[in-house]
């Protein structure tokens, strides 16, 4: 290591030092007043919500559905998620409806409440904070449709159709008064690469808010009730095994460099260009894209060429991407793009909820 790079390590070591200082003693007394105050107004609402014999909300959000619950999803929701499986043949209504009323249904074992009571709930905010509250009357016909078939080019939704389908649906907004998820049934899909491709599927079109929970959450659903699947098939992140030692020490540098990454994100990710635009100067409507199906096998053999992760793979595809379309448009490419990545958390609970953590 030459000296200039001996200079730049102890300079970064003595700033990292000093924002730990001011991170304790003036950040970190600011923030702790701030939460103690929020969280005791959210204690008193609690209380009185216990109080009131004629409770107007189930119980308070929690966790970190809130981040996202927050999104306007009667207007223009940005946190939707879409999700597909298939069927051979044709599924009836019927049918289609007896699975998705497995997943509503379903029960804890060791309490026999159910598994899931937010497919029956709806929230919205009450003095700062979201609750969650009963739908009346709630029915299954509410949320489990039929696409018409009659609207597809020769009754047959071919891979591109049902992309433009999902499309249409990711942008929909949600009933008020209602849980925001709804399942649609498509009738007559041609699918490439998969088993009978001969046949004609069922397609069983999945959304929900995510402020009902993550990818996952109704990944784990889905594939239990209505594909009879287990999740444990499908592949899963690798984390870093640590012995007590090892994470004991993780935790520890962790701790003393947080409050340098978190000034320094504070700064940093405010960056300003042609693609990134402060709100206020957005005007027009948000365009949204799908692509086709991406075969796992592809994704894997490039991580095992290039020697990388999985996940590395996706961001340089969708990098470069964003990359070609701003050259075909005559965009200036910006030095960075500071953008928010959520990770799954290990351990995801087996019922609906939002577990992940971002970077």
């Amino acid at each position: 290591m030459g000296l200039l790079e001996k200079c730049s390590v102890f300079l970064e070591l003595i700033i990292s030092l000093l924002v730990l200082v001011f991170f304790i003693l003036v950040i970190f007394p600011v923030f702790l007043l701030l939460f103690l105050v929020c969280y005791f107004w959210r204690l008193m609402l609690v209380i009185y919500m216990k109080m009131q014999s004629h409770k107007r909300y189930v119980r308070i959000m929690g966790g970190k559905n809130p981040v996202v619950a927050i999104d306007d999803l009667h207007g223009k929701p940005l946190c939707t998620i879409v999700g597909m499986g298939a069927f051979d043949g044709k599924l009836d209504f019927l049918t289609a409806t007896e699975f998705v009323s497995t997943i509503v249904n379903a029960k804890e074992d060791s309490t026999g409440k159910l598994l899931n009571p937010e497919l029956q709930q709806y929230y919205e905010e009450w003095l700062g904070f979201i609750w969650w509250k009963w739908e009346e009357k709630f029915s299954l016909m509410d949320h489990v449709k039929f696409w018409d078939s009659s609207e597809l080019p020769n009754g047959i939704a071919n891979e591109d159709t049902l992309v433009n389908i999902i499309g249409i649906l990711e942008g929909q907004p949600f009933p008020k008064n209602k849980s925001p998820w709804e399942v649609v049934v498509l009738r007559n899909v041609k699918l490439k690469r998969v088993a009978n491709e001969d046949e004609l599927k069922t397609a069983i079109i999945f959304r929900f808010h995510h402020g009902l929970g993550d990818g996952i959450a109704m990944m784990q659903q889905f594939m239990k009730y209505v594909f009879d699947d287990a999740f444990e098939k499908v592949a899963h992140p690798v984390y870093t095994r640590r012995n007590k030692c090892q994470m004991g020490i993780h935790k520890l540098v962790a701790a003393l460099e947080l409050p340098y990454q978190f000034l320094k994100q504070g700064v940093t990710s405010y960056d300003i260009n042609d693609w990134h635009l402060p709100e206020y100067k957005l005007k027009r409507e948000v365009s949204k894209a799908w692509s086709k199906r991406i075969p796992i096998e592809s994704i894997r053999r490039f991580k095992t060429i290039h020697e990388v992760g999985f996940t590395a793979v996706l961001l340089s595809a969708i990098a470069g991407a964003l990359r070609q379309s701003m050259l075909n448009n005559g965009v200036k490419l910006p030095k960075k793009i500071h953008a928010i990545l959520p990770l799954p958390w290990p351990k995801h609970p087996k019922k609906l909820c939002n577990h992940w953590f971002v970077l």
